[in-house]
């Protein structure tokens, strides 16, 4: 008896001691209010580690013209807590994964309604894309090291703000919209 309990003990401790080291992408959020709209990002943080991220070609992390999670590990979840429009589209109350298609210039941006396929995006079914649109990339003067999500540019009234996601030299802004 006490025997199985050492074991178990020691199996529990050495489970404990590898949750201490550092994640290669850790797990991040942005959370704010948009008129009466809880909105909620949770995504993974990959650093650029001196690669390239977005461009033309195989030596980029992610090649323009590829959909793309748009995170690390299971991918970006985004969540509202009301009906919502994201680039003029309506959204219903819920959790969708984030997903997009980066370009040159301009950005496919996908809502998906199952957010547990996360990163496997092979399993994605036509029928599950709540919105599909373009928005512009923009470039940044300063570069953002980590990948980087914020709710920004809250409207006075509050009834319009965008979501941003920023990496590299680069910044998505997906139109966001509430009703109250």
């Amino acid at each position: 008896m006490k025997l199985t309990f050492a074991v178990a003990l020691m199996i529990m401790s050495l489970g404990v001691m590898a949750q201490d080291k550092p994640q290669p992408s850790p797990a991040g959020s942005s959370t704010t209010k948009v008129g009466l709209t809880d909105v909620e990002i949770n995504y993974y943080r990959p650093q650029m580690k001196g690669r390239k991220i977005f461009g033309d070609g195989e030596g980029f992390l992610q090649p323009y013209g590829k959909l793309w999670r748009a995170g690390a590990n299971g991918g970006t979840k985004i969540k509202f807590s009301t009906a919502v429009k994201v680039g003029g589209k309506d959204l219903a109350a819920g959790e969708y994964l984030f997903l997009a298609t980066p370009g040159k210039s301009d950005w496919t941006v996908i809502f998906y309604t199952d957010p547990s396929i996360g990163g496997y995006l092979s399993k994605m079914e036509d029928s599950k894309i709540a919105a599909k649109f373009t928005v512009k990339g923009t470039k940044l003067g300063d570069t953002v090291e980590t990948l980087t999500y914020n709710i920004t540019d809250i409207s006075k009234d509050s009834t319009s703000a965008n979501i941003q996601l920023a990496w590299e030299n680069t910044s998505v802004k997906v139109p966001l919209s509430v009703t109250f």
